[in-house]
């Protein structure tokens, strides 16, 4: 029996606002602290429900703080944490096909005949938060008489009310304040002092509905995976047209760049309904600080730590003796979660050699040489998208990506 969209949205947001709830760490925000959190939630058949990966968070690093080592998360907006994290899953679950423990079964089995790993086709996930994202789906008119809002003006250090987002045009666009309130743009997230290098969240899952959750690295191993719905806690301040114009609408004309498995993701929005808020979201009255800590969650065995804090991109209470070493990172930083790659491709050799040249030597391989892999068609993919509807959307500096993984045989 199909579950109707009000009980899907209601039943996602109350699980993942109580799983945040009977977090150990869940409770450690000041009274006079906001954040945001934002989950994925993995459903099997209709009606088995999990909650796979959640973040909550509000900051984001300077373009000046970016490193070359894959060891600071550049953004830590809660959906953007929930979806590295999401990451993180499904590398433990490709690790798990080898497995021949029952508790460990993945959702992954492998295609031998294509060297590629299948989701499991009773397998569906959906996307929770307690806030319209920034940057394009938080630009609307709050007149009901109005279908879409004119340009709007605004200060950053104004307090924000809805139908506004703090985050930044681009650089390249010919406006003389990065402000203004236009409709359908690419954006730079909020942020004052030292101007970040990171997209809205509304433009980041705008690119995860069009080439998916699962990220390059992952997609020389999968296929692209896409979520089925954005579900919006109770009393969010939203629009829906505004949420499908920032989600997919305004790319429609990307259909014609992409090649099955890839497409045009249309994901239902929806808001629940069941009165269920989340506790520390931003109000006027106490809340008014933003958090500058973030907590993250990864449906993993207890041994690994499914639970890490963080704040500027890296784990919390590590003394400044050990902050230059692993020690810091979170596993849901680019280096960590490149050497689980590395670590799956020396399990598997046999997609080793279908990835990769024997002449290759593995132990030099780099980040950048992963997302580059000629046979990883996200890769082509999205090349062919920037070059043809995307030019503006922002490109750092290679020479972050050149960092190798702490993989050892």
């Amino acid at each position: 029996m199909v579950m109707e969209q009000s009980d899907l949205a209601n039943k996602i947001s109350e699980l993942c606002l109580n799983f945040y709830n009977k977090l150990p760490n869940g409770n450690k925000y000041k009274a006079s602290e906001w954040t945001i959190l934002s989950a994925i939630c993995m459903q099997r058949d209709t009606d088995k429900f999990d909650i796979v990966s959640m973040g909550t968070g509000t900051k984001c690093i300077g373009a000046n703080m970016l490193t070359a080592n894959g060891d600071i998360l550049n953004d830590s907006h809660a959906e953007v944490l929930a979806r590295r994290a999401f990451i993180r899953f499904l590398l433990h679950q490709i690790s798990c096909v080898k497995d021949n423990n029952s508790d460990a079964k993945s959702i992954f089995q492998l295609d031998e005949k294509n060297k590629r790993f299948k989701l499991m086709e009773n397998v569906k996930f959906h996307m929770f938060t307690t806030s319209t994202p920034c940057g394009d789906a938080s630009i609307y008119a709050t007149n009901d008489n109005q279908d879409e809002p004119d340009t709007k003006r605004i200060k950053l250090n104004d307090t924000l009310p809805d139908g506004f987002t703090g985050a930044k045009l681009m650089f390249d666009e010919d406006v003389e304040d990065p402000m203004e309130q236009t409709e359908g743009k690419i954006r730079i997230k909020p942020g004052k002092g030292d101007r970040t290098m990171s997209l809205s969240c509304s433009d980041k899952i705008a690119r995860w509905n069009l080439v998916g959750i699962q990220g390059c690295m992952l997609s020389s191993l999968i296929d692209p995976i896409y979520v089925e719905t954005i579900v919006l806690a109770d009393g969010t301040p939203y629009n829906q047209n505004a949420m499908e114009r920032a989600s997919w609408r305004r790319f429609v004309d990307a259909e014609k760049f992409l090649d099955f498995p890839f497409k045009l993701n249309k994901p239902k929005i929806l808001i629940a309904n069941n009165k269920m808020k989340f506790k520390f979201a931003r109000n006027d009255k106490e809340r008014i600080n933003p958090s500058a800590n973030s907590i993250i969650y990864c449906q993993l065995p207890e041994k690994m730590k499914p639970i890490e804090v963080s704040v500027s991109g890296k784990r919390q209470g590590v003394t400044k003796k050990h902050l230059l070493s692993r020690k810091a990172h979170l596993k849901i930083s680019k280096i960590e979660l490149f050497t689980e790659y590395m670590n799956i491709l020396s399990e598997f050799s046999e997609l080793k050699l279908h990835l990769y040249s024997n002449t290759i030597n593995f132990d030099d391989l780099c980040y950048k040489d992963i997302k580059t892999l000629p046979k990883n068609e996200y890769y082509l993919q999205w090349k062919r998208l920037r070059e043809g509807l995307l030019p503006n959307w922002t490109t750092k500096n290679d020479n972050l990506s050149n960092f190798k993984s702490f993989f050892c045989h």
